[in-house]
């Protein structure tokens, strides 16, 4: 709060006319809900920025908020036309701020922070306008089934709508997965006769509001963005904040509904599976992009545990045998390229049902142009209405650029990973004092700090070139901006490990070559191996050896590193930045506001950081697939990880992090192909280590070089047979999903639009019926036609003037 000492006297508020769509100057500013759901944190006093700073914009359509209020998009004229800025500049002024506020019918409360250096502006709506806004842009919420279900049995005869029966049976067979009024969703209607027909959220039984809060912050966000003469504010938020007029933006963490997520979710079994959290209310309170990702995170997570079995019976057989190579880890390839495709094909029908579940369903098709999108005012192709319009041949070119920028990036790090492998191999003259092993030890660290450096570079890069490339909505633009980043994720962490198996025996002479690792004769050194318990014997030359305990060694340190990294990142790093940031504030025992609490928590960034957890469950993915047959403890280790991961980010994300801004998807977009993609490769490198790099198959065993050859075109053929006539067979969508959809589309055109049924017999008239058969046709006849042509037989044309006289 304000301190005593820093109170003014407050002057009489202005009167402002508000924009066009607030009609209610009354309902707008009596706000009835007294949470406050979003927060603008702005530097004070000399915060704002130079009026001048878009004087290079002149004349370029934009979307982002200039610096004078008149008009947001302007038409592009002849001599800047092609000069699109990277990031458009902007400026705002606090009492431009508030205005705009005002105007769009948005309560707000200024208060300067603790130290005096920040103003904090709390913003919330009223019911009324939250209602208003909902309506004209045709957001979607779920119907109450019960009401539904009673409405469409009565039906509406005065609009001419006879009593809707839905089935649900046949024959005793559902044909269904959901009864005929559940999980539906439908655009928002103020019209009297439909209240009671929006399910209220659990969150709000007390209040009877139709909206939670994450659906009040997406409400607001919406608003803030939209133009003036759609009742909205015309700000851009995200560029405001990257110019640093605004310090940050805050959606409010919601006191109720945290402490009800944090009791269901934290406190969950720990030995129950990640799907039986309570995923749905997490969605609910964070927004469907991040339940998505979290649901994913599970659904791989639940998919570990059948896989973890045969990984330790696979253990337990090399524990028994004394040796890293058995049958048992040629059969457990083949169940892994299985599983591999049954998971990534059944969540494709999970992911279809939990857009039904969830109201995202057609959302990509119904998805807003995102606010940094830039182009040219020009008249929709589709409706006529006047649009930001960005020509898909320069962005075309954009794409390439950013392709061959990628490209030169991706070959940087396979030089460096290149120089690795060689000095590891040949270890120059001028380091032939260093012992072979430290020097091994050496290189790898070397490599680990390279591919951190590669990581932090290669995603700046790769978000400028997203940016330039100025997609139009969030899916697009996070689509591309994940692709750039997979191919570097691709190359850097896999390349390693796909060198340290089918390579390095035979490039490296440490490995393949007997002399080169001080063995004469049959010399076998003392001490157990820690893998396996025999005697370590570094003159083994079988590639099983040598091979297999060095991915072993990588793959055991990969994944359980990330066990205390998952750790550290979520929970450490917070609770540092909280503190320190605190006692730059005044000192923890200095009494704050909630807003200002919640400033001072650590960002949670929805494009980059959603991407990077998305990209790190893919990576981890990709090693149990690929090389988990190397190291069959992989799957286990990863369900370890996952399952404490899963429950610490619920706890960090409710306490430790700032609010992540509710954001809705429909699917996770190209990770799904990635995955499928690995799937592909991993038909490929488990075929390759069972037959090439495996004792059973090896020349020892009477395997010639033609014959393991032949074998390998055989198996791949088998696994990608198997795999495409899964894509075939199995449906990308499932039928209940398709009727779902068919069946909401019906159920709204009739208790919302009122669409009067078609009756077919309405307007035809009454004819008698002609029941005489003729003798002959009313035709002409024709008689030495042996080909039937259909000019031939056309009556001659007459004229419309010789008919008429």
């Amino acid at each position: 709060m304000r301190r005593p000492e820093a109170e003014e006297e407050e002057a009489a508020p202005e009167q402002v006319t508000l924009n066009d769509p607030v009609e209610d100057v009354e309902a707008c500013a009596d706000s009835t809900y007294g949470r406050w759901d979003v927060c603008f944190v702005l530097a004070a006093p000399d915060w704002h920025r130079d009026g001048d700073a878009d004087a290079e914009d002149g004349g370029v359509a934009r979307t982002a908020h200039a610096g004078d209020t008149a008009s947001l998009v302007e038409r592009a004229d002849g001599a800047t036309a092609g000069a699109l800025q990277h990031r458009p500049k902007a400026s705002l002024t606090l009492d431009d701020l508030l205005l705009r506020l005002t105007a769009s019918g948005l309560d707000h409360y200024c208060y300067r922070s603790v130290q005096g250096d920040e103003i904090y502006v709390k913003v919330r709506a009223s019911l009324g306008r939250l209602e208003q806004h909902a309506e004209a842009t045709r957001a979607r919420f779920r119907l109450h089934a019960g009401v539904v279900e009673r409405r469409a049995r009565r039906g509406f005869p005065r609009q001419g709508i006879q009593p809707i029966i839905i089935g649900e049976e046949c024959r005793g067979v559902k044909m269904a997965r959901w009864r005929p009024y559940e999980h539906l969703y439908a655009k928002y209607d103020r019209a009297p006769d439909l209240a009671g027909i929006y399910d209220v959220p659990r969150s709000e039984q007390d209040t009877a509001w139709p909206f939670s809060s994450m659906q009040r912050v997406k409400l607001i966000w919406d608003l803030l963005h939209a133009k003036r003469s759609d009742g909205g504010c015309e700000l851009d938020v995200a560029t405001l904040t990257y110019h640093g007029d605004v310090l940050a933006f805050l959606a409010l963490h919601d006191a109720v509904e945290r402490h009800e997520l944090h009791r269901e979710f934290c406190y969950h079994s720990a030995g129950r599976s990640p799907l039986e959290l309570p995923l749905d209310r997490y969605a609910a309170y964070f927004g469907e992009m991040h339940g998505l990702r979290m649901y994913f995170t599970a659904h791989v997570t639940t998919w570990y545990y059948p896989l973890s079995i045969a990984g330790l019976a696979v253990f337990l057989e090399r524990r028994i045998k004394q040796e890293m190579s058995t049958h048992g880890v040629i059969g457990y390839s083949a169940v892994l390229v299985v599983w591999s495709v049954l998971a990534v094909e059944y969540w494709g029908h999970r992911q279809a049902v939990i857009s039904v579940l969830w109201g995202t369903r057609g959302f990509e098709e119904r998805e807003k142009a995102r606010p940094q999108h830039r182009g040219y005012l020009a008249r929709s192709p589709v409706d006529g209405r006047d649009e930001i319009w960005y020509p898909p041949r320069e962005r075309r070119y954009k794409v390439w650029a950013s392709t061959a920028i990628v490209f030169l990036m991706v070959v940087a790090n396979l030089l460096f990973l290149y120089l690795v492998f060689w000095c590891k191999a040949e270890q120059p003259g001028a380091l032939k004092f260093v012992a072979h092993q430290h020097f091994v030890l050496a290189t790898a660290v070397v490599n680990s700090i390279g591919i951190q450096v590669f990581k932090l570079a290669f995603t700046r890069v790769a978000e400028w070139c997203t940016n330039r490339e100025n997609w139009r909505t969030e899916t697009e633009h996070h689509d591309a901006f994940t692709q750039k980043l997979f191919y570097f994720f691709l190359v850097n962490y896999y390349v390693p490990l796909f060198y340290l198996t089918f390579i390095q025996y035979y490039a490296n002479p440490w490995v393949s070559q007997r002399e080169a690792r001080g063995c004469t004769g049959k010399h076998a050194g003392g001490g157990k191996d820690p893998l396996d318990g025999a005697a370590a014997n570094p003159c083994d030359d079988t590639v099983a050896s040598q091979v297999l305990k060095e991915v072993w060694t990588s793959l055991a340190i990969i994944l359980s590193t990330a066990l205390s990294g998952s750790f550290v990142g979520r929970l450490i790093a917070p609770l540092v930045q909280e503190t320190l940031r605190k006692k730059k504030e005044g000192g923890i025992s200095v009494a704050m506001s909630v807003p200002e609490l919640q400033y001072i928590l650590m960002e949670y960034d929805e494009l980059k950081h959603t991407t990077v957890d998305y990209m790190q469950t893919t990576i981890q993915y990709g090693y149990i697939v690929l090389l988990s047959a190397a190291f069959p403890l992989g799957p286990f280790v990863a369900l370890l990880v996952n399952n404490v991961q899963v429950r610490t980010d619920c706890y960090a994300f409710i306490h430790l992090y700032r609010r992540v801004m509710p954001s809705s998807a429909e699917d996770i977009g190209v990770f799904e192909k990635f995955f499928q993609m690995l799937n592909v490769a991993g038909v490929v490198t488990n075929a390759a280590l069972s037959v090439y790099v495996s004792k059973p198959f090896s020349e020892n065993k009477g395997w010639s070089d033609h014959n393991r050859h032949n074998l390998f075109i055989v198996v791949v053929t088998v696994g990608l047979s198997f795999y495409a006539s899964c894509r075939l067979l199995l449906d990308a969508v499932p039928p209940s999903v398709e009727i779902q959809v068919k069946r909401q589309e019906f159920i709204e055109s009739k208790i919302v639009d009122r669409e009067k049924d078609f009756d077919v017999h309405e307007d035809l008239k009454v004819a008698s019926i002609d029941y005489r058969v003729h003798a002959m046709d009313d035709g002409a006849y024709h008689t030495n036609m042996l080909m039937f042509d259909e000019e031939d037989h056309a009556p001659p044309r007459t004229s419309p003037s010789a008919v008429e006289d």
